[in-house]
């Protein structure tokens, strides 16, 4: 379902990652979240 958060499954992970968490095929989630405090989201407007 489109909304405003990313989700999908890692398919390919560069060398220079080490993390046991990710993997090919975990799902992950790129929530949207805001600094709250540049000019942009303080006039309602976040990138």
């Amino acid at each position: 379902m489109p909304g405003h958060e990313g989700v999908g499954y890692i398919h390919a992970l560069g060398s220079s990652i080490r993390n046991k968490f990710l993997r090919i095929g975990v799902p992950v989630l790129l929530p949207f979240a805001t600094c709250g405090t540049c000019t942009p989201c303080k006039t309602s407007h976040p990138a």
